[in-house]
């Protein structure tokens, strides 16, 4: 069977400095935003929902956080195109509070940040590339 081969935007994040382990994203991606509109709004009603919880009585805590923990996994991954969640969080609830707020939020955060400095990136080169075939055409 023949290989093709192209370059493509794949980047290799190893979690929390742990080269052992890694997830590995489409920076270039630019879908990852679209779809991460789609999954904000729910995203967001997780997060309030755990806010409910860690504020609750604690009835039926365990059974909820453990639903939420799944379907937040599922946007996560839904979002970057892979399995993200599982290297980022283990077996961990991602719902679990660090600095007041869901780990899972932090973890989203960081990885947007990313992304968003290697879109800015590549649109640049691009910009540059299209600029310098515009200019040939002038000519």
């Amino acid at each position: 069977m023949k290989s093709l081969n192209f370059k493509s935007a794949l980047k290799s994040y190893a979690i929390n400095g742990d080269e052992n382990n890694v997830i590995q994203v489409n920076t270039a991606d630019v879908g990852i935003f679209e779809r991460a509109a789609k999954a904000k709004s729910f995203l967001s009603d997780v997060r309030n929902k755990s806010e409910e919880i860690k504020n609750g009585d604690g009835k039926n805590a365990i059974e909820v956080l453990s639903e939420l923990d799944k379907q937040v996994r599922e946007q996560l991954n839904y979002i970057f195109g892979t399995d993200v969640s599982t290297p980022a969080f283990g077996t961990m609830n991602c719902l679990t509070f660090v600095d007041g707020v869901p780990v899972f939020v932090g973890f989203l955060n960081a990885l947007l940040e990313e992304i968003t400095t290697d879109v800015t990136v590549e649109q640049k080169k691009a910009k540059d590339n299209i600029a310098k075939y515009v200019n040939q055409v002038k000519k």
